[in-house]
Order: structure tokens, then C-alpha cells, then sequence
């Protein structure tokens, strides 16, 4: 799309992995979004990591029962995460990890 069309539609570039931390100007890096929704992200997030952002999100605008996590994609099928429940010990497995971390909540 030419920047006169992405003007147009009020459509800015946005870096997902920012350049200031290694991100490239590379097609795969950049999604197309509202000016506006691009203006709020970077006032809200700046160029922060994702795991920054996902604590934020989660302190600030989830329900406090839920945990908002980032994951690098670094393995081609994600394997199940195994935790421990906190009151019993036994492992739980990744779908029920809402329930583990609200058992962690509650200590």
C-alpha cells in the first residue's frame, strides 16, 4: 500500500518488534493499524518488551482473576506447561492454569 493510500485510510506502520530493540523494517514486522489505535499503543506501551506489556495489561486492565501472558514462538508446536497445584501438589496442566493461578492469588 502506498503512503498516500495509508494516508488516506489514516493507517500508520507499526513496528511489532520495535527498531529500538532490533526490530527490522521487513514486511513480516509490520502490521498496518489506525493512526489513533497506533497513538494510544505507543502512549500506553512505548517500546516496551512483550512481557512488560503483558504484566501491564494484566495489573491494569484485566479481571484480576486472569493473567495475560506473552510466549515467544520459538517452538514449532508449543509443548503444555506443567504446574504444580499450590494446596495439593499434584501437576496441572496447561488448561487449567487459570485455576492454579488463582489458587496462587488467594496465598
Amino acid at each position: 500500500m502506498s503512503k498516500k493510500e495509508r494516508r488516506k485510510y489514516r493507517l500508520h506502520r507499526h513496528h511489532r518488534r520495535p527498531r529500538s530493540i532490533g526490530g527490522s523494517d521487513k514486511d513480516f514486522n509490520i502490521s498496518l493499524v489506525n493512526r489513533d489505535q497506533h497513538v494510544a499503543w505507543h502512549q500506553l506501551f512505548r517500546n516496551y518488551e512483550p512481557k512488560v506489556i503483558a504484566s501491564m495489561i494484566s495489573a491494569v486492565w484485566l479481571d484480576p482473576d486472569f493473567y495475560f501472558i506473552a510466549l515467544p514462538r520459538k517452538r514449532a508446536v508449543p509443548q503444555p506447561i506443567l504446574y504444580h497445584c499450590a494446596s495439593c501438589g499434584k501437576p496441572v496442566r496447561e488448561k487449567k492454569a487459570v485455576s492454579f493461578l488463582k489458587l496462587i492469588e488467594r496465598r
